[in-house]
């Protein structure tokens, strides 16, 4: 992890990665939770339309007591829908109709093991009104391990079927229908394996695509200005950076470029400052010495003067 302290392009990377990484993941979750509830709603709506197409297919034949009719109906629905499921039974929870035929004259209760279900038939046997389920969460049971959706409405005791039953009764039965949710789930799974397989595959590619990208767009830039700037610190004032982008480090290499360029025409100046004023110097030590030289001779002068008139006295 030390290598990744010291380079700048690696922590971008490492954290680009990291944002794919959890983008990916999230787009897995959002697949598995909301693509389950999505494809239950859509089988609760099919199971609901099923259970309105049946009851209209089996109201005349019912009506007339064409027991015939609805049983030829319900094994239609079981050679062509293997994973559907229809009880029709009475006020009493009694199987009276169904595509297995080995559930009926049996209580519809020993097939539900959910009780809330049981409850809710229950409830809509006694009162006529259809419960009412929210279809991102529709009711499921679960029967000899595989989970089904359930649906259920009642039948009501209409005009055209007081001849059978009169009019002390307001429900006479109800529909209950179970779809097999398995291969809903097994959908599920399906779709969240092949965002899973395409995350594994595509990880490596952004991987290789960030590394690439890292490296030309920051290391490379990043490393030779800190090469430039090195010589700089050395004494080389004619290095100049090769400015390539319009972003921060283009940005960062024009300063780099103007920090050189004024220090090498300030280093310029002073030397000739220096130049100057060195010239001034030695000019004004030639001077002293030229007026030290003078001073020497005056003196030898001065001596030769005394020296004559102390003769010219004797």
């Amino acid at each position: 992890m030390s290598f990744i302290k010291k380079r700048l392009g690696y922590k971008i990377m490492v954290a680009m990665l990291i944002i794919i990484l959890f983008v990916l993941l999230a787009e897995i979750y959002m697949r598995i939770y909301f693509g389950t509830k999505d494809r239950l709603e859509i089988a609760a709506t099919l199971s609901t339309e099923l259970a309105d197409s049946i009851y209209s297919g089996i109201k005349y034949p019912m009506e007339v007591g064409d027991s015939e009719a609805i049983k030829r109906e319900l094994s239609d629905i079981r050679e062509k829908m293997r994973d559907v499921q229809v009880f029709i039974c009475d006020f009493d929870k009694e199987v009276i109709y169904s595509t297995h035929t080995d559930k009926v004259k049996t209580k519809l209760t020993e097939s539900i093991n959910n009780k809330a279900i049981s409850s809710a038939l229950t409830e809509t046997l006694k009162t006529g009104i259809e419960p009412r389920f929210d279809p991102r969460k529709p009711f499921e049971d679960i029967v000899s391990g595989r989970r089904q959706i359930v649906v259920m409405r009642p039948i009501l005791n209409e005009k055209d079927c007081y001849h059978c039953h009169g009019l002390s009764r307001k429900v006479l039965g109800g529909i209950v229908i179970r779809l097999d949710a398995e291969r809903t789930y097994a959908q599920v799974v399906a779709q969240r394996n092949r965002t899973i397989m395409i995350v594994i595959f595509l990880i490596p590619i952004a991987i290789l695509l960030v590394y690439l990208m890292v490296n030309k767009l920051v290391r490379h830039p990043v490393e030779s200005l800190a090469d430039k700037a090195k010589k700089f610190a050395e004494g080389d004032m004619s290095i100049s950076v090769d400015v390539k982008t319009e972003d921060e480090i283009g940005i960062l290499g024009k300063t780099f470029n103007y920090m050189v360029e004024s220090v090498s025409s300030f280093s310029k100046k002073l030397e000739e400052e220096v130049h100057r004023k060195t010239a001034l110097l030695n000019e004004r030590t030639r001077l002293l010495t030229l007026l030290e030289r003078a001073n020497k001779e005056l003196r030898e002068l001065d001596k030769l003067k005394s020296t004559f008139l102390a003769n010219m006295s004797h």
